[in-house]
């Protein structure tokens, strides 16, 4: 099958593609800078310079293709308030509106929409799944403008729509990596607050694996969350990667401080409790985390970037 990946250079698109090109998919990614891509052009891919802010490349890169997959997100490493996470959610909405335009227009192409669990907020003493309502903290917060929109046409069936709803992904490059093990090494790590609170984490091949099987099998209609069997107090997610480091047990920090150094809306996510159920990924998507936990994950995470 012929996907075009947008978002293909980025810590989640990058393994996608990879991912289907192992299993014999024609991949096509639109990217600003193809060297960022050249590995994956190296397994076949097909790189075209574009620009998804424009639409005349968001239709080239469409054209000849089966199945679109938006994993593109507007850059937020760094400190995050809700000024600039407003922002964010503003161009994001752009990103899917072009997409599912043009989707539209070169026949009814079904697009895989990526979301995170955190559009769903703090779940207290129960379990998030699929039909949770939704109410986003965090970074949760990017889907306030498109996932209304989304969850409108899917209603509608006036699009034909998959939305993958992935946990906090965790692996080599991307958050995992920058704002865990890189200050861990450097003994600046902290959690915010007590660490108490539990999450749902999922390992980057798995949510690969995901998209593979949802390009396969293409149910319309659908949305799957995408999460590791076993939610996790956030303390002892940070104590695992200190382990595998080889580094001291992890320290905390006050939430005012974090607030101060990496803004309320990091601080929102990494304190909420956030427990979200697999089930339906597993009854009708035939998905099974190869890392089932965290104990699994973190280790090979660490290993994969202590290799480079």
């Amino acid at each position: 099958m012929r996907v075009c990946v947008f978002g293909g250079a980025g810590f989640i698109g990058s393994r996608v593609a990879g991912c289907l090109l192992s299993h014999g998919h024609e991949v096509v990614l639109p990217v600003r800078d193809p060297q960022k891509v050249a590995g994956l052009a190296g397994q076949g891919a097909v790189v075209q310079t574009g620009d998804l802010r424009n639409q005349d490349d968001v239709r080239k890169a469409l054209a000849g293709c089966q199945v679109a997959i938006n994993l593109a997100v507007p850059s937020y490493k760094g400190r995050v308030g809700y000024g600039r996470v407003g922002a964010i959610a503003g161009e994001f909405m752009d990103y899917v509106k072009r997409i599912l335009d043009e989707a539209q227009k070169a026949g009814g192409i079904p697009v895989i929409i990526s979301e995170g669990t955190f559009i769903w907020g703090d779940s207290g003493t129960g379990w998030h799944d699929e039909t949770s309502e939704f109410k986003p903290l965090g970074m949760g917060r990017i889907g306030e403008v498109s996932t209304p929109y989304v969850q409108q046409l899917m209603a509608e069936k006036s699009a034909p729509l998959i939305r993958l709803i992935a946990a906090a992904t965790y692996g080599a490059t991307g958050w995992f990596e920058y704002a865990m093990y890189d200050l861990m090494k450097k003994g600046w790590y902290r959690t915010f607050g007590d660490g108490e609170n539990v999450m749902s984490f999922v390992y980057i091949d798995d949510v690969a694996e995901a998209y593979r099987l949802a390009v396969e099998k293409l149910p319309v209609g659908e949305s799957f969350a995408i999460v590791d069997d076993q939610p996790v107090r956030m303390k002892d997610f940070a104590n695992c990667l200190s382990r595998a480091m080889g580094r001291p047990p992890v320290k905390s920090m006050p939430k005012f401080i974090g607030n101060l150094m990496a803004g309320k809306v990091w601080v929102e996510e990494l304190t909420m409790t956030h427990r979200v159920r697999n089930t339906k990924a597993k009854e009708k998507l035939g998905w099974r985390p190869k890392y089932s936990s965290y104990e699994q994950g973190v280790p090979v995470a660490v290993k994969e970037i202590e290799s480079r």
